[in-house]
């Protein structure tokens, strides 16, 4: 995962992006590994 740069999503390192937020779809998509 830290290859991929993912580890931060399953660590919960990176906070929840608003809805609203123009990375929220990939944000979105990269938290649900």
């Amino acid at each position: 995962l830290s290859g991929k740069s993912k580890l931060d999503y399953v660590n919960d390192d990176l906070p929840k992006l608003s809805e609203n937020d123009s990375s929220y779809k990939e944000w979105r998509s990269n938290n649900h590994l």
